[in-house]
This record gives C-alpha cells, sequence and structure tokens, in this order.
C-alpha cells in the first residue's frame, strides 16, 4: 500500500476480495490517452493464462466534462 493511501482501502474491502466465495467477473485496467484537443479511455486486460498480451477491450472518446476533470489531476 502506498504511504498516504491506506485510507482508500479498508481491512473489510481486503477481507471481502480475499475470501473464497468471492471471484473477480473481470480484471481490466484503464488508461487515459490525450491527443491535441481529444482524450480516450483504453480498457485492457492486465493479461491472464488464456491471454499472453495485453487484449484491448474498449476505446472511447471522453466528454469535454470528463476530459477537464482529469486534465485538473495532471501533476
Amino acid at each position: 500500500m502506498l504511504e498516504g493511501y491506506e485510507a482508500n482501502f479498508k481491512e473489510e474491502d481486503f477481507e471481502f476480495i480475499n475470501g473464497t466465495d468471492t471471484r473477480a467477473n473481470s480484471i481490466s485496467q484503464f488508461t487515459l490517452f490525450k491527443n491535441d484537443e481529444k482524450s480516450y479511455l483504453i480498457m485492457t486486460s492486465p493479461g491472464t493464462q488464456g491471454i499472453q498480451k495485453l487484449k484491448v477491450l474498449a476505446v472511447e472518446e471522453l466528454p469535454t466534462e470528463i476530459r477537464d476533470y482529469f486534465l485538473e489531476l495532471s501533476p
């Protein structure tokens, strides 16, 4: 856990994820891609046993309001 982010992940969350009755429906990674005046959200699979390479699952252009929100977060 990165220092300063402990409050984002509670022990109850860990117990739920780690439980024997819980299985993930999917595992996805998200990347924001900024290009000139447009931004895109790219959803990928991180690569699992059946998928040896990164697999692009979806690409969506972000609406202006969401693009602006993420631009404000950029360092």
